[in-house]
């Protein structure tokens, strides 16, 4: 049985699942696309519409085509229309009611194969190199603070997120950079950040739970393997859509590995190199859950919608405790600050205050003989004076002699070179 996370795949395809797909649909989110690739007989044919950032395009089609030889045959023809961009531009809210006909239109929204721009090499590589970097440093003797890289120009949001980075003012226990998942809240992101840190901090045994959980989640359900039959259930679903043959359009070009790898630049040559696959899969893919009933999808984000409520309650609890003790303080502060003037005024009536503050400042810089370090000198200086001087080697003891008479013998031992 396929990962549970398997099952979103059947609410991704939903909108078309009682219309079907029809040309005019594929053709009308041409507008919004990237490029068109279209796959008849297991080949790949790419139609390109307009440039993508940095190499989105490049590894997508890369991984495709690596995808077409672990599970080759397999695939049924289909017709698709590829953004690279970060952010949806096909707006739900205009195409609603049983007969809306949304374009069907995938969309980059996470490196879906290798981002060679920021080094995320080959997954099989990564993967590897994670599991080997959460071994380097204990969890809990890791510095306590959160880490996020990311490009803050995307959104607000993200914008947002950067005013949270640790300075020379604030520390919200936060590095953030131009990953166990924690809710934060939006119109408090910083102070979220800090409590998350703070609650780690304070439950290390649970934290450390988290982190084992996320390296078993990353080598058992997203390692490569599971990753093409996620492709494979994914794009077989939607084969059955469309209500019509696809058929390769004029002006496409057809993909091949080598004609892939060869032109490119060293470094991204070398990236699909290592990724390329050899040879097809031993094994058939893993089956696909059925889809959400009504009743486990409500469970499902009722559980969701709970966890994130005790999580908003132990924040707010953090922060008022933290409210209380500087109350507190502040109000102990203010007693002293008070009292401490009046003390002068009622001391002693008959003595000004400015006189009154000379003879406690006289009393301050006076020093104390009968603290713990002058003590400590006294009793040091009378050891010194009751130190009895033992003959070495039981020579007897010298008489004294006069300071300003030096000996022969002492005078010719302080000559230079005897």
């Amino acid at each position: 049985m396929c990962p549970s996370y398997f099952r979103w795949i059947h609410e991704d395809l939903r909108p078309w699942r009682d219309t079907g797909v029809t040309k005019d649909m594929v053709e009308l989110a041409r507008k919004s696309a990237n490029f068109r690739l279209v796959i008849v007989n297991g080949k790949a044919n790419l139609q390109k519409y307009m440039g993508c950032y940095e190499t989105r395009d490049v590894f997508s089609l890369w991984g495709i085509l690596q995808f077409l030889r672990w599970h080759p045959g397999r695939l049924p023809d289909l017709d698709m229309m590829f953004e690279c961009g970060d952010l949806p531009v096909i707006p739900c809210w205009n195409f609603q009611g049983p007969k809306a006909c949304p374009p069907p239109l995938f969309l980059y929204c996470s490196p879906s194969w290798i981002s060679a721009e920021v080094n995320i090499r080959p997954w099989t590589n990564m993967l590897k190199d994670i599991k080997e970097g959460t071994k380097r440093i204990n969890w809990k003797d890791r510095v306590p603070y959160a880490h996020w890289k990311g490009n803050q120009y995307v959104g607000r949001a993200r914008g947002d997120l950067m005013e949270c980075t640790v300075t020379n003012k604030k520390d919200w226990n936060a590095c953030l950079y131009i990953m166990h998942y924690w809710p934060i809240k939006d119109d408090t992101k910083c102070a979220s950040l800090k409590f998350s840190v703070e609650w780690g901090n304070t439950h290390p045994d649970k934290v450390e739970f988290i982190q084992k959980a996320t390296v078993k989640l990353f080598e058992k359900e997203l390692n490569i393997d599971v990753g093409f039959d996620y492709m494979f259930h994914l794009l077989n679903k939607y084969a059955k859509l469309p209500k019509f043959r696809p058929e390769v359009p004029e002006g496409a070009v057809e993909l091949c590995p080598e004609g892939m790898a060869c032109p490119e630049t060293r470094r991204w040559r070398k990236f699909m190199e290592k990724s390329l696959v050899t040879s097809p899969s031993d094994t058939v893919p893993c089956t696909l859950p059925p889809s959400y009933s009504v009743t486990v999808m409500r469970e499902f984000l009722e559980r969701k919608t709970n966890a994130t409520k005790q999580m908003e309650m132990w924040e707010t609890e953090y922060w008022s405790a933290i409210l209380n003790s500087l109350r507190l303080f502040w109000g102990l502060f203010l007693i002293v600050g008070v009292t401490g003037p009046l003390a002068l005024v009622y001391f002693d009536p008959g003595i000004s205050v400015w006189k009154r503050i000379l003879q406690i400042w006289r009393n301050f810089d006076q020093k104390e003989l009968t603290s713990h370090t002058f003590r400590q000198h006294e009793l040091k200086d009378n050891e010194d004076r009751n130190i009895e001087i033992i003959p070495i080697n039981g020579a007897s003891e010298a008489p004294a002699e006069d300071p300003n008479e030096v000996s022969d013998a002492a005078a010719s031992a302080a000559e230079p070179g005897l």
